[in-house]
């Protein structure tokens, strides 16, 4: 796994790992901190599995239990080509973690297997004021609940040639996307026999490009659809 960047790190821990557990020792889901006057109550070792390198997160989780003395975060990493087969039968076996930091095509296909956070502790709006639009897909209305919190968030990102824009006369990148279709027009060449020798934009197709997939789903949500719904 390559390093992860600060621009990666949307949300990490500092509010989305640290409002779970916060929302489930307060709720009494998990036991810990309890408002007794100025008493509180045992430190609670909270678990967690990922995938993300130890020397990359540990920090982060040093900063969480320094500042939060009612639990102590520990931290276990697994590799990726067998991690959600060890969550799945740790949880069968009955001694799984707290926490587990997946994907959200994790999430979907073990939905049965998530406990739901129910919005009586951490409503709905707060969840879609707190979130980027993404994270939506982890509310449970049916069931009304989180079945999680965003960790992690990988932007896609398009970078725009300054070179090509300046020869062509164009200061700044295409705003909206009617403008991006004129530039990829204006940079776009092509030969006699009509084949492209110069691409106005690198976007490829399915086959050739690993995200394919995430692009096509952006502009779709971009579009205002929502991809997914839960049946009532």
């Amino acid at each position: 796994m390559n390093k992860i960047t600060p621009f990666q790190i949307i949300l990490m821990a500092g509010f989305g790992f640290v409002a779970a557990i916060a929302v489930l020792i307060f709720s009494g889901i998990l036991p810990g901190y309890k408002n007794q006057g100025t008493q509180r109550g045992p430190v609670v070792s909270v678990s967690l599995w990922g995938t993300l390198p130890r020397d990359q997160i540990t920090g982060i989780i040093s900063a969480i239990n320094k500042e939060n003395k009612s639990y102590k975060i520990t931290y276990a990493e697994y590799p990726e080509s067998s991690y959600e087969n060890e969550v799945v039968n740790a949880l069968a076996s009955g001694y799984g973690p707290d926490f587990w930091i997946i994907s959200q095509e994790m999430v979907l296909k073990n939905k049965d297997k998530i406990s739901p956070i129910p919005f009586a502790y951490y409503p709905e709006r707060n969840f879609r004021d707190d979130f980027v639009d993404v994270s939506n897909l982890f509310l449970d209305s049916k069931n009304g609940g989180l079945t999680a919190f965003p960790f992690l968030i990988d932007p896609i990102v398009m970078y725009w040639n300054k070179d090509l824009f300046s020869s062509a006369g164009i200061s700044q990148p295409p705003s909206s996307w009617d403008d991006f279709s004129k530039d990829v027009e204006t940079f776009t060449e092509k030969n006699e026999a009509g084949n492209i020798t110069q691409s106005g934009t690198a976007l490829g197709e399915l086959s050739n490009i690993k995200n394919g997939k995430d692009i096509l789903s952006m502009l779709i949500i971009q579009s205002g659809n929502p991809i997914m719904k839960t049946d009532s």
